[in-house]
């Protein structure tokens, strides 16, 4: 059970609500194991209750049985020190249901242009599996030079019957290759490194992750949490490697005693020397400085974290918009010249006889 499960964000849903009411922990964690689905999540509420009547508090209990991250289990702890646990819990949950939201609206724009390259695969596989070696005949008959539209075809059919094969098995494998680099913290890093530097995707995944460091530092500094603790927690929690790294050099900045908008300024500066590229979006570099001089730094946070969320969701769903039309678009055309270089030889032939 992880951070981002459902299993996790179901049971911290019902413990918040069940101490808002007022009611134990203990007493909490038998009416969830009463109502809950399943036998893992049956199981796992034993192991809690067990757990807590050994002795252990709930973030312990948490941390051993529900596979918490240590973020989460530091913020757990803290808002159980400062008795906020259900206002920390229940901002988290908030954070975690509107990223699970804008991941569900993404696949769901994708799943119709997804489903329209497919058939468009098969369309064209179809093709030259059974329609070109008629016309390919045809074609052998006629005493003339064969058009060019008609020539790049015949290149293509020739390539998909001797290497077809080949070459989905090299796709596959590259497809394979980037997923589980991708599952790696080294090849991680390498991907990583790509993607910050293409046009667009760059800027999306700068968004993403100042999205999340930004919201999870200002939650952990509200709990009570200092710099050192909380930046060494959100480095590992973002699953960037690149933001880890620029996160612990600015941990080391605060501790020589750097204000945090003047140790992301040269961070800035060292990561535009490395890649060509800020690791910090200049206007949250003004909004901390300004959040820093007004002693409203976790809410100058907390803001720009859910205003990145926003604006990331929009343009999202503004993409996967443009998306379907243009591969409707691209998919016409491909159907169009198709027909045109099976058909345009036939009809200089009636021309000819």
């Amino acid at each position: 059970m992880t951070d981002r499960g459902r299993d996790t964000a179901a049971l911290l849903r019902h413990l918040v609500r069940m101490h808002e009411a007022g009611l134990p922990w203990l007493q909490s964690l038998q009416m969830w194991q009463e109502t809950c689905r399943g036998r893992r999540a049956r199981r796992q509420a034993q192991a809690l209750i067990r757990a807590m009547r050994q002795g252990q508090s709930l973030t312990e209990a948490l941390g051993s049985v529900g596979g918490l991250s240590r973020p989460l289990q530091a913020l757990s702890r803290a808002g159980e020190a400062s008795g906020t646990w259900s206002a920390q819990m229940g901002q988290w949950l908030s954070r975690h249901e509107q990223q699970a939201r804008q991941w569900r609206q993404v696949r769901a724009a994708l799943t119709y242009p997804l489903l329209v390259v497919v058939l468009g695969i098969g369309i064209l596989s179809g093709v030259m599996a059974w329609v070109m070696p008629v016309f390919e005949s045809l074609y052998g008959q006629l005493q003339a030079d064969l058009p060019g539209a008609t020539r790049a075809l015949l290149w293509a059919r020739e390539f998909w019957t001797e290497r077809g094969t080949v070459a989905l098995l090299l796709c596959s494998l590259g497809a394979w290759a980037v997923v589980w680099a991708w599952r790696h913290p080294q090849g991680r890093a390498g991907l990583e490194q790509v993607l910050w530097r293409a046009p667009g995707l760059g800027r999306w995944w700068q968004m993403h992750l100042e999205a999340l460091w930004s919201g999870l530092l200002a939650q952990l500094l509200h709990a009570g949490l200092d710099w050192s603790s909380a930046l060494a927690l959100i480095g590992p929690a973002s699953g960037s490697p690149l933001m880890s790294r620029a996160l612990g050099e600015l941990a080391r900045d605060l501790a020589q005693g750097h204000g945090l908008a003047a140790a992301m300024a040269a961070g800035n500066r060292r990561w535009h020397r490395r890649c060509g590229r800020t690791m910090y979006s200049p206007t949250l570099v003004h909004w901390t400085q300004a959040g820093e001089a007004s002693g409203t730094l976790p809410q100058m946070l907390s803001q720009w974290s859910a205003m990145q969320a926003e604006s990331l969701s929009e343009e999202g769903q503004q993409a996967t918009r443009w998306l379907e039309p243009i591969l409707m678009a691209l998919l016409g055309l491909g159907m169009g010249w198709l027909v045109l270089a099976l058909y345009l030889p036939v009809m200089q032939m009636g021309q000819w006889l």
